[in-house]
């Protein structure tokens, strides 16, 4: 009888199958593996994976993402994700998880060891220089001067060229006047009128006044003009004469020093809130670039998926829900958060639903935690996220890193929240924060610290409540950064004494060196500007003479 079962087959069949299925966890973890540190940039690692046949599932241990501009941070760490896979679009080579159940969750988790790719440094931070003197922020007088010089001989000029064109103004304006040959005029037209019959002698004698009048008429207009124009000449050598006071307080402005102070807060705080904020805010700015999202062109030899045009179109990966639940440290507090997502995807063009998430958390010191947010990746990117804490207990808080003085909140009671907008490459941000029962350590290790950085440490340890806002607008890569305080107030009162000295001192040194470049305009200008003495003098002899003739006919 012929054998129609070899068994042989059957045994190499089995074997295969065996050894399939106890090497596609292995195999899962290492495409997740390779896949995912693609398209981050950095290393994505899985501790293990177990694939479920009945019903259909994965799940995912230890899934760690790094963030790829902090190799030693993971942007994501889960302990466990559960994955409830749907069957019939496997065939299609489509990935849909139509539940997720992610658990042990951490943001901005610390690493042993980086997850860099490559072998890029990171770049130095930048500390701040508040603790430094002010003079030493100053740029050097003479070379600040040498630099405006033109600006400030250009503004010298201007009152010059009033100053002439005024000048020009009365030289016509005298001409006007009656001379001594029109004066001789009259005196002959009067000789004349004795001589004619009285009919004569008054039609003649009516014009003669008629023009003296009109003479002294112009006269008055002219000293009325000449009051203003007197007071705006004024008004011009005492500009002239404050301008190198003037032009000292621009340069001074010029240099960020406007009314003796900076923004201080800004100064002191800022190098450290806009790497605070990039920490926080990672996560949700990665996954809502569409960088990683570019179709990508097919190689040559490769070979290519062909996609045809479906009615309900699916992504390749596509999780439609998902519950998470872990927890995160934000400014030295642990929150135990749970939420949602919705409608996640690596190919959102292909779905017709923005992804969502909405999370909430408290510890256990009292601290409340809100946040909710969509990404839409589908067209033009705009996506969206809003963020509360109430009560958040902080410690240790690093505000300024500077070498010279380091500053940190030791601790304070923070309520507060903020909006994140990201429209294409550009991102804006605002955030506001209420502190009180802030502790302030100031510790100067320093031994040779200087006057402003004692000043400004005894002006923290008095503060036990203040206002924070924060605001980043501008391109995502490198945007502009704000920070406003009322601490700028109570900051720039201490240290406007001490400010004032150096300032003063300095401007002082800008005021001589304007005026020692303008000494010999000046000189020209007041003896320019004695013109006007000589102009009231012709007016008033002219208005004389004119009424010491007029005496007799009038």
């Amino acid at each position: 009888m012929k054998q129609w079962i070899r068994w042989w087959g059957i045994g190499a069949f089995t074997a295969i199958a065996v050894i399939f299925w106890l090497s596609i966890d292995s195999v899962i973890s290492y495409s997740i593996e390779t896949a995912g540190t693609q398209a981050v940039g950095a290393k994505v690692e899985v501790s293990s994976s177990d694939l479920s046949l009945f019903p259909l599932g994965l799940s995912v241990y230890g899934l760690a993402i790094t963030n790829p501009k902090q190799p030693m941070e993971n942007l994501w760490l889960s302990d466990k994700i559960t994955l409830q896979l749907n069957t019939s679009h496997l065939f299609r080579r489509q990935v849909i998880v139509e539940q997720a159940q992610v658990t042990g969750l951490q943001f901005n988790a610390p690493r042993q060891h980086s997850g860099a790719i490559d072998d890029s440094a990171n770049k130095p931070q930048q500390t701040s220089a508040i603790g430094k003197k002010i003079s030493d922020s100053l740029p050097d007088p003479k070379a600040l001067l040498e630099q405006e010089k033109a600006a400030i001989t250009a503004k010298f000029k201007a009152i010059e060229d009033e100053l002439k064109a005024i000048e020009r103004q009365w030289d016509t304006r005298l001409d006007t006047l009656p001379d001594k040959e029109t004066l001789g005029q009259y005196k002959q037209r009067w000789k004349a009128l004795k001589k004619k019959n009285w009919l004569e002698k008054i039609n003649d004698t009516k014009a003669l006044q008629k023009d003296i009048k009109k003479d002294l008429a112009t006269i008055s207009d002219l000293e009325k003009q000449f009051t203003i124009d007197k007071n705006r000449v004024n008004q011009l050598l005492k500009q002239a004469k404050n301008l190198p006071e003037q032009e000292a307080d621009r340069l001074l402005a010029q240099a960020g020093y406007s009314g003796g102070s900076r923004e201080l807060a800004q100064k002191l705080f800022g190098s450290q809130a806009k790497q605070r904020l990039n920490k926080m805010t990672g996560l949700f700015q990665a996954v809502s670039s569409d960088d990683a999202l570019q179709e990508s062109t097919a190689q040559r030899g490769k070979g290519q998926w062909v996609q045809f045009k479906e009615d309900n179109p699916h992504p390749d990966l596509l999780i439609k829900q998902a519950t998470l639940a872990g927890y995160f440290n934000v400014l030295g507090e642990t929150i135990n958060f749970t939420g949602n997502a919705q409608h996640l995807t690596h190919q959102p063009k292909r779905w017709q639903h923005p992804a969502q998430f909405k999370l909430s958390g408290s510890s256990q010191t009292g601290a409340q935690f809100f946040s909710q947010g969509r990404i839409d990746l589908r067209q033009q990117p705009l996506s969206e996220m809003t963020v509360q804490f109430k009560q958040l207990a902080i410690k240790n808080v690093v505000l300024s890193a500077s070498d010279t003085q380091p500053i940190s909140l030791a601790s304070a009671t923070l309520n507060g929240g903020g909006e994140l907008k990201l429209n294409g490459d550009n991102i804006h941000l605002t955030a506001d924060s209420h502190f009180v029962d802030s502790l302030f350590n100031t510790t100067l290790e320093n031994p040779n610290a200087s006057t402003t950085e004692k000043l400004i440490a005894a002006t923290l340890a008095g503060i036990k409540k203040f206002n924070l806002t924060l605001s980043m607008s501008g391109d995502i890569n490198n945007p502009d950064l704000s920070v406003k305080s009322d601490l700028d107030k109570a900051l720039a009162s201490s240290l406007k004494n001490q400010a004032a000295g150096e300032l003063n001192s300095y401007k002082n040194q800008l005021s001589q060196g304007v005026k020692h470049q303008l000494a010999d305009k000046m000189e020209g200008l007041n003896k320019e500007a004695d013109f006007m003495g000589d102009i009231k003098q012709q007016l008033g002899d002219k208005k004389s003479a004119l009424k010491g003739f007029s005496k007799g006919l009038f």
